[in-house]
């Protein structure tokens, strides 16, 4: 992994506490906005000490909920649909969370206005630090900053649109150091003499054996280099899986154990 990634990671983390924080303080603010009032007039007592208080401690146990749905998993460029579709879960389940406990502690909150407030909020909230963050990410890739450094192997239709896609895309966050047409002897010297720039190796020929796809397999685990295939290449073989697409292509990553 790249020190940027990790950088990200650390970054959101808190990051996403601030904005959960801070829905919280605005849902209840706005419970007391005139036209809201008018509506429906307060009949709770909660001071704004006490509920900060809580505030602060449930947004703790929120972040926890994220880690679990996997908002932290350190990685390149996220797709902000799925993202945003992990928040929204992350944040209901959150939601779900507060309502259960407030139910089970016999606690009385009344403010229907403020929960439901805050769990919009929150979703909004985090849902734009997220996106501003991914978009400084991928604008930071265009400037050749924290881009995976990639050899492409295979000559096909399927490799052609893939190496194409990463270029005509730096903002998907891949820098092309070397490009094969088929793996023999040689293909091992050239990687020998970038290995320590290299980040991925990514097979894109659905043609080339089984026998010389696992030595390129061997040589990215013996050098701590990811290794990404087109889909169907291995069958299978590997069950621990992540994939993601370029240019259509489901390119396949043997995730580390």
């Amino acid at each position: 992994m790249k020190k940027s990634e990790l950088v990200i990671s650390a970054t959101t983390l808190p990051l996403d506490y601030l904005m959960l924080v801070l829905a919280g303080i605005s849902a209840y603010w706005m419970r007391y906005l005139p036209t809201v009032v008018e509506a429906r007039p307060i009949v709770f007592n909660l001071p704004f000490q006490d509920y900060f208080v809580w505030v602060v401690f449930i947004a703790i146990i929120w972040i926890a909920i994220f880690a679990i749905a996997g908002l932290y998993v350190i990685g390149g460029s996220k797709r902000l649909m799925n993202e945003a579709f992990k928040i929204f879960l992350a944040c209901s389940t959150g939601m779900l969370a507060v309502i259960l406990g407030l139910f089970f502690t016999r606690e009385l909150f009344s403010s229907r206005f403020i929960v439901l407030a805050t769990w919009g909020l929150s979703i909004v909230f985090v849902s734009l630090e997220r996106l501003i963050v991914r978009l400084i990410q991928r604008f930071l890739f265009k400037k050749g900053v924290g881009v995976r450094k990639v050899a492409i192997v295979g000559d096909h239709s399927v490799g052609s649109s893939v190496i194409e896609e990463l270029k005509l895309k730096p903002s998907l966050g891949y820098k092309i150091l070397k490009s094969f047409i088929q793996i023999n002897d040689e293909i091992f010297s050239e990687l020998d003499s970038v290995k320590d720039e290299l980040d991925e190796i990514i097979q894109v020929d659905p043609e080339i054996s089984r026998t010389q796809t696992m030595k390129l397999v061997e040589y990215a685990t013996e050098n701590n280099l990811v290794f990404k295939y087109a889909a169907d290449l291995l069958g299978s073989r590997v069950v621990n899986l992540e994939i993601e697409a370029i240019a259509g292509v489901p390119i396949v990553e043997i995730k580390k154990t």
